[in-house]
């Protein structure tokens, strides 16, 4: 390089205005490379955080480090590497450095509730980071959701409500607050405070269609069973696959007396993949099953719940049931000398309901 810069020298000499750009070249070369050198390119990092290559932005991470030991915000960019890559102690450690060095607080508080709440399940440790992050920063949308994913977990649904409500207020204008509010307030029986929130998610985003089914789920535990069903089909007509919503239409039908339409719904939800084969699902087509008289059908769903999960004393009752009405009396009352067995509370049931069989029941 000196050789080079020399030769640069004379040569540029011979032209009194270009010799003056041979010396800047030669002097300012080294010093450029040097700050290209310790330059953190920023783009890079992103680009790299957004085509998932982890290895890749680790090792530029690395590097970078090596040249800027005290910048907090590499130490939390390789915390989201090891984080994404599954080094969950890793970036823990990365995190604990950049609370060390003071920034960005906020954003490594968050990302420790991720790691302790998501991925090592302690929900009271991402409550305790999510709530440091909020204190670090009142603004920061993602504590307070982290917050309050965990008091769902934990059903301390006032504070998450308390939490959501801050949500709304950063976020007026986001549909997802609003319908886990409703969520929320549904599970506390708010059901005013759960409808109006449901009307305000589909008033920001029509194409909402949990919002519809949260909206179908309260009017069927008010016994609106109509508006109910107007509610799961317009949950239907925005997501035509889901599994869930034929279930909940099912029972909708079942409430209003409907069950050949009950029995439609429940069976298209069955030969879906979203859900798994429940026993409580092949359990309430049994029901609808027995109340349409198709007796053999009944059977067959019963004996599928029956299968993966024999101990319900109301699958024995149902049975003894259809047994009656198929004359197979003995039977029958075994079926519900079993109810019993399993549910002492329903040996007057089954008192009553084999008192009835007696005059069939030969000894």
């Amino acid at each position: 390089m000196f050789t080079l810069c020399i030769l640069l020298v004379l040569q540029f000499t011979l032209t009194p205005i270009i010799s003056g750009w041979g010396f800047t070249a030669c002097n300012t070369r080294p010093k450029e490379q040097a700050k290209q050198k310790t330059a953190i390119d920023s783009q890079k990092i992103t680009n790299l955080m957004q085509s998932g290559d982890y290895k890749a932005l680790k090792e530029l991470l690395n590097e970078y480090i090596s040249l800027h030991p005290k910048n907090g915000l590499l130490y939390f960019y390789r915390a989201k590497a090891h984080l994404e890559s599954g080094n969950f102690n890793d970036a823990l450690k990365d995190l604990d450095m950049v609370l060390k060095l003071g920034f960005p607080e906020g954003s490594a508080y968050a990302l420790k509730a991720v790691i302790h709440g998501r991925h090592f399940g302690d929900l009271k440790k991402q409550i305790e980071f999510s709530s440091k992050a909020v204190l670090e920063d009142s603004t920061d949308a993602d504590a307070y959701f982290l917050r309050a994913e965990a008091y769902i977990k934990l059903r301390e649904y006032e504070k998450a409500l308390i939490d959501y409500n801050s949500l709304t207020a950063l976020e007026p204008r986001n549909p997802d607050f609003y319908i886990d509010r409703a969520d929320i307030n549904y599970r506390m029986k708010n059901y005013r405070a759960a409808l109006a929130d449901a009307a305000k998610t589909l008033n920001l985003d029509s194409r909402k269609d949990i919002a519809h089914y949260i909206s179908g789920k309260i009017h069927l535990d008010t016994g609106n069973f109509s508006k109910a069903l107007e509610s799961f089909n317009s949950a239907l007509s925005i997501k035509p696959l889901s599994a869930h919503y034929y279930i909940a239409r099912s029972q909708a039908y079942e409430k209003a007396g409907n069950f050949y339409s009950a029995i439609d719904d429940m069976e298209l939800a069955l030969t879906s993949t979203e859900i798994s084969s429940d026993s409580v699902h092949y359990y309430a087509l049994a029901k609808n099953f027995f109340r349409v008289n198709e007796q053999d059908k009944a059977v067959s769903a019963l004996e599928k719940a029956m299968k993966s999960e024999a101990g319900r004393p109301e699958y024995y009752d149902l049975r003894g049931r259809i047994r009656a009405e198929t004359g197979d009396y003995k039977s029958a009352a075994k079926d519900w000398e079993k109810m019993a067995e399993l549910d002492p509370s329903k040996k007057e049931i089954r008192d009553r309901n084999i008192n009835k069989l007696k005059e069939f029941i030969k000894e």
